[in-house]
């Protein structure tokens, strides 16, 4: 039997639905892989091939299909575009993406000694703004926004990869990885309502938390909630108010750290009411206009059944490849957790209390009593050590925070 290197490599040097050639192994997440492909006609792209374990699976196929139709639905230059879709002459579902060229935030940062200062990081912070507040225009919500789904393309662009994990915002669409109590997303970019596995609750704020989660550790080299474990950190983020970024950056701006701090925000009604508004607030506190007010658009509508028209618009395929067409990197968003009943049971939305009236005091949750978190945190980590090996955790890569200085080779 053939193992997982050897059958990623298999496939390169094969043409794939007649016309499509893999050059490469961009890398591999749990469910596909991303290779680097030339066409017939010389365009090169990217095509993201679902697992021969997986072609199967409704489920997976449903998802991948869905990644497509939402991603393409937003009109907006930070959406990674899918050009087209089809099926490998072994039967296993692909999508073509365009090939972007430049890093992401997370080899970014690491490339950078372990963080980015705010001044070479504003165009990219005031990029990721835009582009989130561009697919909530569209009612679409992303729900798995990490350092690894943010891309810095080497012309300027701030790109939102992977719409694997999101759905309409009016929850129009359903799938079996959307109900409640099923945790969709990644540790330590969860929002405290996503850690719950309220999916009810999980909205555009959801995601506005998700995004300053990403900036925190962009500027300070470090998570919100530290931990060594995915258990660690999905408790922390269920059960803990966010750390104060100035307790990292003592230095940075009183009035940007104040953006970055409501965001993150415990109870959502205290964050900012939209992306947009947060983006406002970002560039008045930087000392930048506010920008264009966003033109209307279409809301998103949901994907069409698999087998009945799925696939995206066919595009007209140039003759040449674009300056933009270069994408070196495979995100693994496999980041759905079923919680055992006992954990999702008792890790309760908190009363809510009165808003907050101080301008620091949206960093705290709503009013509680200290002992009920304290049996909340005991029952949940014996909920968890109870069923380890009868319940699989299969998260999104979420490694411990690094050290100071790491480099990606």
């Amino acid at each position: 039997m053939a193992t997982k290197k050897e059958d990623l490599e298999g496939r390169v040097g094969t043409t794939v639905a007649t016309k499509w050639r893999i050059e490469r192994v961009l890398g591999s997440g749990s469910l596909a892989a991303a290779y680097e492909a030339t066409h017939r006609n010389g365009m090169r792209a990217a095509l993201k091939i679902i697992h021969r374990a997986h072609c199967a699976d409704e489920n997976v196929l449903e998802r991948f299909f869905q990644e497509a139709h939402l991603a393409n639905k937003v009109e907006h230059p930070g959406v990674e575009r899918i050009l087209d879709d089809g099926t490998t002459e072994d039967g296993c579902a692909f999508l073509v993406m365009e090939l972007l060229e430049g890093r992401s935030w997370e080899r970014w940062r690491n490339e950078s000694g372990g963080k980015v200062s705010l001044a070479e990081a504003w165009n990219a912070i005031d990029g990721l703004l835009d582009v989130v507040g561009a697919i909530h225009a569209a009612e679409v919500l992303h729900r798995n926004l990490k350092p690894e789904n943010v891309f810095a393309a080497a012309d300027g662009r701030t790109v939102l990869l992977d719409f694997g994990r999101a759905r309409l915002a009016d929850g129009s669409h359903k799938s079996k990885l959307s109900a409640e109590g099923l945790i969709i997303g990644t540790p330590s970019f969860m929002s405290p309502e996503q850690a719950r596995g309220q999916r009810s609750e999980v909205d555009a704020r959801s995601d506005q938390w998700s995004l300053a989660a990403c900036v925190f550790t962009l500027l300070t080299g470090e998570t919100v909630h530290p931990g060594k474990t995915s258990h660690e950190r999905l408790l922390a983020a269920a059960m803990k108010p966010a750390r104060e970024i100035r307790t990292l950056l003592p230095d940075l701006d009183d009035a940007v750290a104040a953006v970055i701090d409501r965001a993150l925000a415990f109870d959502k009604k205290a964050r900012f009411e939209s992306v947009d508004e947060m983006r406002i607030a970002f560039r008045a506190a930087t000392g930048k206009p506010a920008p264009p007010a966003r033109a209307p658009v279409a809301a998103a509508t949901s994907a069409p059944a698999f087998g009945a028209g799925a696939a995206p618009a066919p595009v007209e395929e140039p003759a040449r490849p674009t300056a933009d067409v270069l994408h070196a990197e495979i995100r693994e968003s496999e980041a759905v957790v079923n919680l055992p009943p006992p954990l999702t049971m008792f890790l309760e939305t908190p009363p809510e209390g009165p808003p907050a009236s101080a301008p620091r005091s949206h960093r705290e949750p709503p009013p509680s009593s200290p002992w009920k978190w304290i049996g909340v945190a005991l029952v949940a980590v014996i909920a968890i050590g109870s069923v380890v090996g009868i319940v699989a955790f299969a998260f999104s890569d979420d490694p411990p925070d690094p050290p100071a200085r790491q480099t990606t080779p």
